[in-house]
């Protein structure tokens, strides 16, 4: 009974300490606690639960094939014994991701999975009993709890490989949980260090620090030893190193050429690449024999789908190797790496270009200054030798007369070459002059062309561009090397493209300098000339159209001077009278007599006023416009001028006749308009109006009554001025030459052909519209749309 007892008191103590170990695994998985708190909780309670044990925990890197201790006790000492590659026994637990339990014949077990000669080489005593349960993160084993007992067999019961099991798994879900917060950590940095990378690179633009600085971010971001940047020239099709970080030897300036080592390769087939031992790998490039490096990642970087270059980071220490996630990241920061570089090449171009720009501009302010010829032929030498930054050059003017080239300007050649012919074809001015293209000569001392006039020159490379105003040649101009080591390229050949046309034009202009400015004094009196033909057409269509209202203004003036001759008789009579009842005594008929003359003499003054308005209005119109504007009664001038101007055509032609309408909006009041310029275009509108209808008339078109009709109206922005007519209308074909000067369908002598020209300018400068709209046999309307 008592052993009973003391069997059942022993089984629940260990049943509550398995059950205490579960609880505080619990609440460290709860409590996040870092892994190796959870590995050295489990590995303390399990020391105290399986006494004479030897514990280990422990986790696997399957890429290395290493196993790294986390927990090792042993008789009574804790220990972390150094990471050391795993056995087939581990091996084991990762293929069946099964536990392996052993309870007897271990050793037999472990030589025929082992070998005999396993242990006894490596100095190792086998276990009597081992138990290793595999711990599972993602479906891999990333590790393993072992319990070994050296004395005896059969130690393990099924509590115990049960509870092993269950504290396997909740080890392994922290594990999980670990790697799930350290992937997030890891990406949180990366998004960070990548922001960080960001806005550094975007802040420099000047190319050289803008390489080093890519690389150390590439370097820093990864955590490596070292790396190397390249950079593509599609013209040759090869990278240049132009960075370079602790390989164990200075790359900087090699070229590799496409398929060339790591960094070739990848230029090649724009893919990243991983060498895990680059020491042996085959493809490696001659020209790295002196570094030590072992493993190596390379990326394309890449714009869009053009090659930039290529960035690559190395490992030196044979323990680490790149993983995916390495591979990840370097793509991510490959493209802000790129963007960046291409932004500064571009910057680094386009102020290299605005430095040409403001060369070339500089140049030309130069340049056109300069209208002694001999002066600005050494000039233009000069400036092209400073823009192209060469030792020297000359240029010869093209005589077309012979067909052959003076040199007349030289520096720094070698020898004196001012003065010298050549022939088209000869030499190299004259092959540029020839073929009208641009020469470059790499190696002028080798080339077969070379003419014997120009023996004494040690130049190295030439470049030549002829000088044409359109296909005109004018002449030649030549930069010369002296240094074997520079020679001209692509960006050279477009610089001095761009400044021929200027040194031509300025050549040009100076040769013609005397002849352009009689042209100029030529040009300058006609347009005089012109001005003043022009003025005096305005002036005659003023004045024409001054003379239509001639009979008019008679007929307008005639009534109230016969109301001013009539009132002046009457008020003589008058006098007359009251001075016989002054005579006779009479002060009150006198006083009555004196009242009828002064009523006469208020009429003659408003009718006299009346034909001073008509006259000064008159005289207003012939004269030049004024810039003032003036509030101005609208309907009243409208209707004015439709009187005067049927009046004067009924002077001309009696048999005239014509229904006047007018249709004022009252509303529209005193407007600030230029009365002359207005009164101008609505009286040149009525004129035709009326020369229309009067055409009509002229063809005896049964029931037909000539009606000229004006109206005015004022909408809420504008006003708006119609005067329409029911004459013959515009023929379609000529509408759209109305406006145009010096365009009329009147006879010869009838029309300047600026009246309509001349209303619509005037219409344009008060800001507003004159459109017409016409219906042929039916009429015509104009529309005048002033803003108010």
């Amino acid at each position: 009974m008592n052993n009973q007892m003391h069997s059942l008191e022993k089984s629940l103590s260990k049943r509550n300490a398995e059950l205490s170990l579960l609880s505080s695994i619990q609440n460290a998985l709860i409590s996040q606690k870092e892994m190796v708190f959870i590995f050295n909780l489990v590995g303390d309670q399990l020391a105290e639960m399986f006494t004479g044990f030897v514990i280990s925990i422990a986790t696997f890197d399957q890429e290395t094939g290493t196993e790294y201790f986390q927990y090792h006790f042993e008789e009574g000492i804790k220990s972390i014994p150094e990471p050391r590659p795993y056995n087939q026994i581990r091996q084991l637990l990762i293929d069946t991701h099964q536990q392996v339990i052993v309870n007897e014949k271990a050793e037999n077990f472990v030589n025929e999975l082992i070998g005999a000669n396993y242990f006894i080489e490596a100095d190792i005593i086998i276990p009597k009993s081992f138990f290793f349960v595999p711990l599972m993160v993602d479906d891999i084993v990333r590790g393993y709890i072992s319990l070994k007992h050296y004395q005896h067999e059969t130690v393990f019961d099924e509590e115990s490989i049960r509870l092993l099991n269950t504290i396997a798994i909740s080890i392994s879900v922290s594990l999980q949980n670990e790697r799930f917060i350290h992937i997030e950590k890891r990406k949180a940095a990366e998004q960070k260090a990548l922001l960080d990378t960001m806005t550094d690179l975007s802040s420099k633009l000047e190319l050289n620090q803008l390489l080093a600085a890519v690389l150390e971010r590439a370097v820093s971001i990864l955590n490596v030893f070292g790396g190397e940047l390249a950079i593509y020239h599609d013209h040759i099709k090869e990278l240049e190193i132009v960075a370079s970080n602790n390989l164990g030897m200075n790359s900087g300036g090699v070229h590799l050429k496409h398929g060339e080592g790591a960094m070739g390769r990848v230029a090649e087939t724009k893919e990243a690449l991983i060498i895990p031992d680059y020491q042996e790998w085959e493809g490696r490039s001659n020209k790295y024999t002196k570094t030590t490096v072992h493993s190596v990642m390379v990326v394309p970087l890449m714009v869009r789908d053009q090659l930039l270059g290529a960035l690559a980071v190395v490992h030196l220490d044979k323990q680490n190797h790149f993983s995916e996630e390495d591979l990840i990241l370097l793509n991510l920061f490959a493209p802000l790496a790129a963007t960046a570089i291409e932004n500064a090449r571009l910057f680094s171009a386009e102020r290299k270009r605005a430095d040409e720009q403001k060369a070339l501009l500089e140049t030309m302010q130069d340049l056109s200054g300069k209208l002694e010829l001999k002066i600005l032929l050494q000039s233009v030498v000069k400036r092209s030798v400073e823009l192209l930054k060469v030792t020297g050059g000359e240029l010869a003017i093209y005589h077309p007369e012979d067909k052959q080239l003076e040199v007349v300007a030289s520096l720094h050649l070698g020898m004196d070459s001012l003065g010298l012919r050549l022939d088209l074809g000869e030499g190299a001015m004259g092959t540029a002059a020839a073929n009208k293209e641009t020469l470059i000569i790499q190696d002028y001392q080798t080339w077969a062309s070379k003419s014997e006039k120009y023996a004494k020159t040690k130049v190295h490379s030439v470049m030549v561009v002829p000088l044409m105003i359109k296909d005109q040649l004018v002449g030649a101009l030549c930069s010369v090397h002296l240094d074997k080591n520079r020679h001209f390229n692509q960006e050279d050949i477009d610089l001095l493209n761009l400044f021929a046309p200027l040194a031509a034009t300025a050549i040009d202009n100076a040769r013609l300098f005397n002849k352009t400015k009689i042209l100029l004094e030529e040009a300058k009196q006609r347009t005089v000339e012109l001005n003043n033909t022009q003025h005096q057409l305005i002036q005659q269509e003023k004045l024409a159209s001054l003379g239509e209202l001639t009979a008019g203004i008679a007929h307008e003036i005639q009534n109230p001077l016969n109301f001013v001759n009539n009132f002046s008789e009457i008020s003589s009579e008058l006098i007359d009278e009251m001075s016989a009842e002054l005579v006779k005594g009479d002060i009150e008929e006198a006083t009555k007599i004196a009242n009828d003359i002064k009523q006469n003499l208020e009429k003659i003054t408003y009718h006299g006023k009346r034909a001073d308005a008509i006259v000064k209005g008159m005289l207003q119109h012939s004269r030049s416009g004024s810039t003032q504007k003036e509030l101005t009664d609208l309907n009243q001038l409208c209707d004015e001028y439709l009187r005067l101007a049927y009046h004067g055509l009924r002077a001309k032609d009696k048999s005239f006749n014509a229904t006047l309408k007018t249709e004022f909006d009252e509303t529209i009041g005193l407007v600030n308009i230029l009365a002359q310029d207005i009164g101008r275009v609505v009286l040149n509108l009525i004129t035709n109006a009326f020369y229309a209808v009067a055409e009509k008339s002229k063809q005896d078109v049964e029931g037909y009554e000539a009606m000229v009709t004006v109206s005015t109206k004022k909408s809420a922005n504008q006003l708006e001025i119609k005067v329409a007519d029911n004459g013959n209308g515009i023929p379609h074909q000529i509408l759209d030459k109305i406006f145009q000067p010096f365009f009329t369908t009147k006879p010869t002598g009838e029309g300047t052909g600026l009246g309509l020209s001349l209303s619509y300018d005037i219409v344009k400068a008060h800001g507003g519209e004159l459109r017409v709209e016409t219906k042929e046999s039916e009429g015509s309307e104009f529309k005048i749309q002033l803003p108010i």
